[in-house]
């Protein structure tokens, strides 16, 4: 298999991964949103998808999951890198991102407060934000390396 070949695969696969996080995440957020009065949670779920800043989070998840994914695809296919070792890789540098994804709106959303209160918010959501978002991402990129392997191995 050849360069852009397996880029392209891994690509592929990357988007399909987020894909099925993304809609996990939404169908837990409507959940979540709609539990107690279904009217008002729908309206407030679709008013919360429409914050341009949820948008470009978006955004970036799905294009950072490409390129990263064409990255793991040219690592596991062409380079015989061990398939755990990148998908351990690729979850760790893609929840550091999303953290500071974080830290960045938080700051600019927070920038009349005091500097206590975004360092309480770093202090006491980051370390759970971590922990919450490396076992879906582990998961997505566990999936993603091990559909590579496979494809590999039928080739």
């Amino acid at each position: 298999m050849n360069s852009k070949e397996s880029k392209n695969l891994g690509g592929r696969q990357a988007l399909k991964a987020t894909a099925v996080l993304f809609l996990l995440y939404e169908l837990f957020l409507l959940y979540n949103q709609t539990k107690g009065d279904f009217a008002n949670g729908i309206l407030f779920f679709m008013s919360n998808q429409a914050n341009g800043y949820f948008l470009l989070f978006i955004l970036l998840s799905f294009t950072f999951m490409f390129l990263s994914g064409r990255q793991a695809g040219y690592l596991v296919l062409v380079k015989s890198q061990n398939k755990y070792l990148v998908a351990i890789a690729g979850a760790f540098i893609t929840t550091l991102l999303i953290i500071i994804f974080f830290l960045i709106t938080t700051t600019v959303l927070n920038h009349d407060r005091t500097k206590n209160n975004i360092t309480g918010v770093i202090e006491e959501e980051l370390p759970r934000m971590f922990f919450v978002l490396i076992v879906p991402m582990a998961l997505a990129w566990f999936w993603i390396t091990s559909r590579l392997h496979t494809k590999f191995n039928n080739e």
